[in-house]
């Protein structure tokens, strides 16, 4: 059509007064018809909306089945003696914090200074949490069974997307100039656990109940410590639900609890009644019998609880348990268990 021929047309248009009420009336009837059944049609629309409801929803729970699968895997290797399957072994410890302040005047007199606090609760109970102990005193086994908590083994304490982030990884990470603090923790764990896609991590954490597990604080230098702690606080003020479990050393920490950490003291594995278990587990694990009534058993538990009653450290319990239960032998002091722990694994190398 030429565009006189339109100009032309165009001022023969006018207001037609009937066409628009009877419109109006029509628009109005189907308004009313609609409102009328307006029950039928919210559940037809369920039904249409369910099916593609009910795909987002398996979609999104793959997605964390797979990550979940991803990271526990990946977090083998971080135990000691690195077992194929570690659920046998771990143990749930106890942690000593600050009590609450007392409410009341007459409770000042009465209530207690510090709490113990059980493994289980460790997350519930304070938003940011730093875990303090020496080093292989299980502070990074916690942050393990912490993440296996989250993600659904316990469901007294609700579901959370753990999120792991290596401070020992921090110079090989992607970090970008102007980032946020969230991209530039996202790149910290992408880092871990380069098969992460960072968008889809960054929703998590902006959107999600999600569980930040941060290793080894005291490996950073006063002006890293001051730079992530400026990400934790950027994150903690703009993410919708964090809870935050740092591991530390007893001392160097202040910049946290200057963010409102609380600390904790992992407390010392209990020596009585809990080494003859541990050593049943590391049979399960190596697919031995244990036998409590064996001489030779009984002699080796004695000795590991008397290592344990004079203070050895977690890892050097595992140690001497799956030592013995390999080889019947068991050094007495420290030094020589490593030494022969190692020459079994050197030897076993092809």
């Amino acid at each position: 059509m030429q565009p006189a021929v339109v100009l032309s047309a165009s001022g023969r248009w006018q207001f037609d007064l009937s066409s628009a009420i009877i419109g109006a009336l029509v628009a109005w009837c189907l308004a009313a018809l609609a409102y009328s059944q307006r029950a039928l049609l919210r559940q037809a629309a369920r039904r249409v909306w369910e099916p593609v409801a009910d795909w987002r929803r398996r979609q999104r729970a793959s997605q964390e089945e797979k990550y979940l699968q991803a990271l526990h895997e990946r977090l083998k290797p971080l135990l000691w003696l690195a077992p194929d399957d570690p659920a046998p072994i771990l143990r749930s410890r106890s942690y000593r914090s600050l009590a609450p302040l007392p409410t009341t005047l007459a409770e000042v007199g009465t209530s207690p200074r510090t709490v113990d606090v059980p493994q289980p609760a460790l997350p519930a109970g304070h938003p940011k949490l730093v875990i303090t102990g020496s080093r292989g005193s299980g502070r990074t086994t916690t942050l393990l069974m912490a993440a296996k908590q989250a993600g659904g083994a316990d469901a007294q304490s609700p579901t959370r997307l753990p999120i792991w982030i290596d401070l020992t990884l921090l110079s090989e990470a992607k970090l970008k100039a102007k980032a946020s603090g969230a991209e530039n923790l996202v790149a910290m764990a992408v880092t871990f656990l380069p098969a992460l896609s960072p968008s889809w991590v960054l929703q998590q954490l902006r959107r999600e109940p999600c569980l930040l597990l941060i290793d080894h604080w005291e490996m950073l230098t006063p002006e890293e410590q001051a730079q992530v702690s400026a990400w934790i606080s950027e994150v903690a003020e703009t993410s919708a639900d964090v809870v935050w479990l740092v591991t530390a050393a007893p001392e160097g920490y202040g910049q946290l609890t200057d963010l409102g950490f609380m600390a904790v003291d992992l407390l010392s594995y209990p020596a009585r009644g809990s080494v003859p278990d541990l050593y049943a587990s590391w049979c399960a694990v190596l697919d031995r019998v244990y036998d409590p009534g064996d001489e030779e058993t009984e002699a080796g538990l004695a000795r590991i609880t008397a290592a344990a009653a004079a203070g050895a450290p977690l890892w050097e319990l595992h140690m001497r348990c799956r030592l013995h239960i390999e080889t019947g032998e068991l050094p007495e002091r420290p030094v020589e268990v490593v030494d022969r722990a190692l020459q079994l694994r050197i030897e076993s190398v092809d």
